[in-house]
This record gives C-alpha cells, structure tokens and sequence, in this order.
C-alpha cells in the first residue's frame, strides 16, 4: 500500500465510524444510544486519565473525585441558585479545573510513582469524605436528585451532545499530545533531570498535563449529572478510578485509540451481563488477565502481534 492510499484508507476509517454514529439515532433504539453515551463519558475519562499517565508516568488514582467535583457542583448550582443548565456545566469544568490547578500544584512537586500514586489516592478519599459528610449541601450518601435536566425525556439531543463533547475531547486530547507542548511533556516525563537541564520548567507543565486531565473528568462529570437526573457520591469512589485504568490498559495506554476501544468493549461486555451484578468485576478482571499475558500493548496492539506471527511464520 503505497502513502497516498494509507491516507485514503486512514481517513476512511475516520469518516465511516463518525458517519454510523451520526445516522444511529434514525434507528430509534434509545436503549443502544443510552449505551453508547455512556461510552462517550467513559471513554473521555480514560482518555484524559491516561494522558498524564503516558507523558509523565503519573497515575492518578484520585482521578474519580474530579468527576464528581464537576457532577456536584453543576447539580448544586443549578439546584440551589435555579442557573441555566448550560451555565452550571461550564460552572462545573471551570470549577474542577481551579482545583485542578491547585491539585497540579501539589503532584507537580512530587517524584515517583508510589508518592504520586498514593498522594492522588489520599486527596480522591478526601474529597469523597467531605462530600459525604456535608449531609447540609450534598445530602450525603443519599446523593442528589431532582437535578434540571439539559434537554426533555427526548434522548436523541442528549446523545448528540454527548458525541459532540466525545469528540471535541478526543481532538484535544490528540492535539495536544502532538502539540510542541506534548513533546515537551513526553521529555519531561523521560528524563525530567535532562529536561531542566535545558532550560524546561518542568513544573509548568507538569502542573499543565494535570490540569487539563481533570477539567475534562470534571466536564463529562457535569454532563453527566444533568443527562441522569440524579447523582450520589459513588461516582467519586476508587473503583471508577480503578476501571477506567483497566478499560486503558485492555485497549493500550499508548495510543490516542487505546482507551476509546477498550471503553466501548468492556462496557458493551459488562452491559451483556447486566443481570449479574457480580459478573461486572468477573468480565473486567478477566478481559485484562487475558490482555496483559497474550498482548501487553492492549487490543490496539493486536496486529502488530499478528504481524510478527505471519513473518515468523514464513
């Protein structure tokens, strides 16, 4: 296959799947277009909780708590002050990311895994604790209901928001990990001694990378509050944090496509088995023992297997 036939055949494969997700509506299973926003939050989630993963190294396992951040305060703005629903969510992400800010500041200065992994791991517990104990505000573990909703009981409107958030997200994920910025970042990341060697302030981006990261979970976490209708403080647990690293590992932490794909399979996987509960944590931990013995690069990683095979194989 000659270059100018890998770009047709790549923009193909760009253009078909946005094609089938635009018409999907006109087949008027709102079951499958339930599912599917649910796909797009998730799939934003581990997107951008894999991106200062794969630049910096950093793992955030407070990742969660951003989520619902962004979720409480647009629910409670819009509960409480009768704001625009429109307005709340930009409340929201704009709220997440000044702790996000805050938050970069603080994971910014550590080095090493374990410290980042655990500091990130306390800070998430944090957050989950205040909001469960402001019974006042939050209403504790009863959650939040009666929240405004974007649109009417129609589901077609919030599925395309949800596609257009999906894909203005996934364009500023990719860009910016191909931007100068990006580059700058993966050498940070590398050899954070070498990049300040050369003049590069580490902290700036750094505190960058994680910002941008928990804006978005703050985003789709605002979204997500107004498309439910209600929400409680489980959306801030470890176990979110925990399975959307699982849905980037089984779909490849080092591809911008690796967490999209691992999102929509997994979730499509737990939802068959919807009626067993305890299949959920079965069909995660089993998806990704199988992923990490036969391919460790995750799914996206599977022809490149199958490309060493047939050239051993000859």
């Amino acid at each position: 296959m000659n270059s100018l036939e890998n770009k047709v055949f790549k923009q193909y494969w760009l253009i078909i799947p946005t094609l089938i997700l635009l018409l999907l509506p006109l087949s008027g299973q709102s079951y499958i277009l339930n599912l599917l926003i649910t796909c797009f939050i998730y799939s934003v989630l581990a997107s951008f909780f894999n991106l200062p993963f794969r630049t910096l190294g950093y793992c955030n396992f407070g990742y969660a708590s951003f989520y619902g951040v962004g979720a409480y305060f647009s629910a409670l703005v819009a509960i409480n002050y009768k704001v625009p629903v429109a307005i709340a969510i930009v409340g929201g992400f704009l709220f997440t990311t000044l702790i996000g800010i805050g938050y970069g500041m603080l994971l910014s200065r550590l080095r090493g895994f374990h410290y980042v992994a655990m500091t990130s791991w306390f800070f998430g517990e944090i957050i989950r604790l205040i909001i469960i104990r402001a019974v006042d505000i939050t209403r504790g573990m009863k959650g939040l209901y009666g929240i405004p909703f974007i649109f009417s009981s129609d589901i077609t409107p919030y599925y395309y928001l949800g596609l257009m958030l999906f894909i203005v997200s996934i364009v500023t994920c990719f860009k910016f990990l191909n931007s100068r910025i990006g580059i700058i970042c993966f050498a940070t990341g590398n050899d954070e001694a070498l990049a300040q060697s050369l003049g590069i302030n580490t902290f700036k981006y750094k505190m960058l990378v994680i910002t941008l990261s928990t804006s978005f979970a703050g985003l789709m976490g605002s979204f997500y509050a107004h498309f439910r209708g209600t929400i409680t403080p489980d959306m801030l647990d470890w176990a979110v944090t925990l399975n959307v690293l699982v849905f980037d590992i089984v779909g490849g932490m080092n591809s911008i496509l690796g967490p999209i794909i691992g999102t929509f399979l997994l979730i499509s996987l737990i939802e068959t088995f919807r009626f067993v509960l305890e299949f959920s944590p079965i069909v995660l931990g089993a998806a990704l023992l199988v992923v990490m013995l036969l391919f460790p690069d995750g799914i996206v990683g599977i022809p490149k297997y199958i490309s060493k095979f047939r050239k051993a194989s000859r």
